[in-house]
């Protein structure tokens, strides 16, 4: 891990939803948005954004660009940024190698959830390597403090 301040905090019911939705689109992958705050090194995820994967695929997903537009925009106007991606895997939780080409100039942190046991990883790009960060999950109350 890179340091004690990178990570994602993101809430249980978030990551909740993520993986209902990876199950509603089985077989193909699930993606979608992260919206938030970067605090320090933490990215804190407020709001899932799911997107269409227009590839429709079980190996590979991508964000139609309109998608990630609308996304851009909602975090705009909630006075926000996309602060992540986050996307279905039928593997362990590990960024592909198309993920890290990617990484390189999108949002900071990825959320990868494994479609075969639904565990999940959260990773952040350092020096073209993939690194591992720690995922808080936290209730609704935790952004009322």
């Amino acid at each position: 891990m890179s340091n004690a301040q990178s990570g994602l905090t993101i809430m249980r019911r978030d990551l909740d939803s993520i993986i209902r939705q990876g199950k509603a689109e089985l077989p193909s992958e699930c993606c979608g948005l992260m919206i938030g705050r970067r605090e320090g090194g933490r990215c804190v995820c407020h709001h899932i954004r799911p997107t269409g994967n227009a590839d429709k695929s079980p190996y590979s997903f991508t964000i139609a660009p309109e998608e990630l537009l609308k996304g851009y925009r909602h975090a705009d106007d909630l006075g926000m940024e996309l602060v992540g991606i986050y996307h279905t895997h039928p593997a362990r939780p590990f960024p592909s190698s198309v993920d890290l080409g990617f990484m390189k100039w999108s949002a900071p942190v990825w959320l990868i959830v494994s479609s075969l046991n639904w565990a999940y990883a959260a990773y952040v790009l350092e020096g073209g390597r993939p690194v591992k960060v720690n995922v808080t999950l936290v209730q609704p109350s935790f952004y009322r403090q």
